[in-house]
């Protein structure tokens, strides 16, 4: 989970330095662009499901442990 987690941190890092926004976007940066956006919101969402799945099952394998 944790290399998951850093992937999205670098890739966040990346779009913000080295991205740029669509043409027909109509903003300056990449990081207010709302295309953008969306997709790391899902990313940030599916990211987060898998996190608390991970720790959904570390706890029944405690259990049954």
């Amino acid at each position: 989970m944790e290399i998951a987690q850093g992937a999205f941190e670098a890739a966040k890092t990346y779009t913000a330095t080295n991205t740029k926004p669509w043409l027909t976007s109509g903003v300056e940066s990449a990081t207010q662009n709302p295309y953008i956006l969306q997709h790391y919101g899902k990313i940030w969402v599916e990211l987060q499901a898998a996190k608390n799945l991970t720790e959904q099952a570390g706890e029944l394998l405690q259990v049954v442990w």
